[in-house]
């Protein structure tokens, strides 16, 4: 019996997060569209840190192990350089965040 109640209260509340997605999107879909595109941006970000912090430290065990050359040197600077521009990025789209829920909440 719990079951079945929990089943119509979901179903209910279901219909609720629908219409209210219906008027969100009428009212301002562009700025919904943004917000997805920047949501999405926002979580593809840590992805792409964790990849590049662990080529970062793949690079750096041979260093580590007096391999040094002006190869590796380069290839770390790189992915350095790259860590650097997606944490600028990741503060970028924080703000563009910010922004576009201004915007809607404004409309």
């Amino acid at each position: 019996m719990k079951d079945i109640n929990f089943f119509k209260e979901t179903i209910s509340t279901f219909q609720y997060l629908l219409w209210a997605i219906n008027l969100i999107w009428q009212s301002a879909h562009r700025w919904t569209i943004a917000w997805l595109t920047l949501i999405i941006l926002q979580g593809l970000l840590p992805i792409v840190n964790i990849y590049l912090t662990r080529d970062l430290v793949n690079h750096l065990v041979p260093v580590s192990k007096n391999n040094f050359n002006d190869d590796s040197l380069q290839s770390i600077l790189i992915i350095v350089i790259a860590l650097g521009i997606i944490l600028i990025l990741s503060q970028a789209v924080q703000g563009l965040m910010d922004w576009v829920r201004t915007s809607q909440s404004d409309l």
